[in-house]
């Protein structure tokens, strides 16, 4: 019953337990094996400008990033402000995360608003990839895959919000709930972004009696586009297509325009029907209304893969 500690550096180490008697008998009884790594290192970033004023624009240049192991390493951002998390929910999909337990989808955004890759069992995963459109992504089949966020209080900021990321479908007929957020019994609020016949975007999010539409031809694998949805003071919204603006909605019944009481799906509605088929990157929910200048700036960032 005596504990052993040993203080190790990275590497892989082998651990071998022996039970000896007090004859002098002893005999194997098991070998635990384990690797132990590093954590990567960063030097502090520099903001430029160093001074910064309502009118300009803030760049956080990375210095140096290391890591012992020679592992991949990747920069993850998430701005604040006065100590406040900008995002609500922040989903790079950079890391390659394919078992299905629970909360497994690390969100950046300091909430914590962790997501599941299916419905916890293999066959309604995604597969991750390496070839988003900035880093890793999420694949979906067109069958079954979801991504599921749980609700939160975060989420349900419902009158100043955004959601923006990036995808590319191989869909060119019928429709598609690409993110939902809303009992799928009916049309209703939630329906955030829903793709038909390989062209037409539309988004719903006052009980079906009005929507915004906006157009994005992506009929195959290798054309990717940017998705952006912004709530302004629960009075209207937009849809944006690669940074471009393409219609509102001013007529807007009493909100809240989010279904507090429904998790997220991603890649299908909530029951399970109209998957999906594409590829999905780069997810984030904003708390508060972009402007189109910021939205357009998110797209060239974009397309310079950062």
């Amino acid at each position: 019953n005596i504990n052993t500690t040993l203080n190790v550096e990275s590497g892989f180490f082998q651990l071998l337990l022996y039970a000896n008697d007090s004859a002098n008998n002893f005999g194997l009884n098991n070998t635990i094996y384990f690797t132990s790594n590093t954590l990567p290192t960063q030097n502090n970033p520099i903001f430029s400008p160093s001074l910064a004023y309502d009118t300009l624009n803030l760049t956080c240049l990375n210095q140096s990033t290391t890591d012992a192991n020679g592992d991949t390493v990747t920069n993850i951002y998430n701005w604040q402000k006065n100590s406040t998390s900008r995002t609500l929910l922040n989903m790079p999909f950079d890391t390659d995360v394919s078992n299905t337990i629970a909360g497994a989808i690390k969100d950046y955004s300091s909430y914590e608003n962790n997501a599941t890759l299916g419905n916890g069992t293999a066959g309604t995963a995604p597969e991750w990839t390496s070839g988003g459109k900035i880093g890793g992504a999420y694949s979906f089949d067109e069958v079954n895959d979801v991504i599921r966020v749980p609700n939160s209080a975060s989420l349900n900021n419902s009158y100043d919000f955004s959601v923006t990321f990036w995808m590319n479908s191989k869909n060119n007929t019928g429709v598609h709930y690409i993110i939902m957020n809303s009992n799928d019994n009916s049309v209703d609020n939630g329906e955030l972004f829903v793709y038909q016949n390989g062209i037409n975007f539309s988004s719903y999010v006052d009980s079906g009696e009005n929507y915004v539409n906006g157009n994005a031809v992506m009929g195959d694998e290798n054309t990717w586009g940017f998705m952006a949805l912004v709530m302004y003071s629960g009075k209207n919204y937009s849809l944006f297509v690669d940074g471009v603006y393409q219609s509102s909605d001013t007529e807007l019944v009493a909100g809240p325009y989010l279904d507090t009481n429904q998790n997220f799906s991603i890649g299908r509605m909530t029951s399970g029907t109209n998957p999906f088929g594409g590829t999905i990157d780069e997810l984030k929910i904003y708390n508060y209304s972009l402007s189109s200048q910021q939205v357009n700036q998110i797209y060239i960032e974009g397309l310079n893969n950062y």
